[in-house]
């Protein structure tokens, strides 16, 4: 059964109409949200779309004057175009998809903004800790070096302290509590002028007791020292091992110098 022209020219109509208007509704939709919320908007684009839009929309209005004008060829093409369901259905899904990819997109930019500011927060965070905020160990970092050393037998240590800094001397001190809770001998404090790292570890070992090969049951001290420190989160600057003809007994020495900081900022003077 053959459809009239009249219905079919209803379908046109109603094609411009229909598309014609969605142009509008984006275009003044986008205007009006980037307005009231600051939004960055595609003027150029919003003003295209409400041009196309009023063009189609004067296409429908105009259609059975219009089509007497442009070639009937293409006039045949338009109505058979706006009257094949399959167009409509493609043409109405177009939207959907693009806000759908449009929502992904957002959606995408905003983890990577959200893992953008942890990773900032995480910078700034380590840089607070590492040139701002005075060392010191907290009372979980205690009990975790001491814990962990409380399973081995306990080692002589010596401490080199640069003179002059309060904060060097808080954190002296913090490390000496965890040592001693593990049953560690502080054997001295001795003050040096300065020190090229902000905490370091140097072992000195007998000929003899160099030639020995640490294992697991019995590590030697700076490797004690190390994992312990590890698993505690304080950071060491340095290692240094050796042994000297002249030595008669291992020594462990745990240096504390001035915390890392930026060359403008003074350290703190002792009281």
């Amino acid at each position: 059964m053959e459809i009239p022209d009249s219905d079919r020219d209803k379908a046109v109509v109603t094609f411009f109409q229909v598309f014609g208007g969605a142009f509008i509704v984006n275009a003044i939709q986008g205007i009006v949200v980037a307005s009231i919320t600051g939004a960055s908007w595609n003027w150029p684009t919003a003003f295209l779309f409400l041009l196309l839009g009023v063009f189609l929309l004067g296409c429908g209005l105009l259609w059975r004057h219009l089509k007497g004008w442009i070639n009937p060829s293409l006039a045949n093409s338009i109505t058979n175009f706006a009257n094949d369901f399959r167009y409509w259905v493609i043409i109405l899904l177009l939207p959907w998809l693009y806000f759908a990819w449009s929502g992904a997109l957002k959606e995408i930019r905003l983890n990577n903004q959200i893992v953008s500011l942890r990773n900032d927060e995480h910078s700034i965070t380590q840089v607070l800790d590492r040139f701002v905020l005075p060392r010191q160990l907290s009372k979980g970092q205690i009990e975790s070096i001491g814990s962990f050393l409380q399973n081995f037998q306990p080692q002589e240590v010596s401490f080199e302290l640069v003179n002059g800094d309060q904060e060097a001397d808080t954190y002296q001190n913090d490390l000496q509590r965890a040592l001693e809770k593990a049953g560690w001998h502080i054997k001295e404090v001795k003050s040096v002028p300065e020190t090229s790292q902000s905490l370091s570890i140097d072992f000195r070992q007998t000929p003899e007791h160099s030639q020995v090969q640490s294992d697991f049951k019995h590590p030697k001290a700076d490797l004690l020292l190390q994992e312990a420190f590890g698993l505690a989160g304080v950071r060491l600057d340095g290692v240094s091992s050796g042994s000297s003809p002249k030595s008669t007994e291992d020594v462990m020495t745990i240096i504390v110098g001035h915390r890392r900081r930026d060359s403008y900022v003074q350290p703190c003077e002792a009281q």
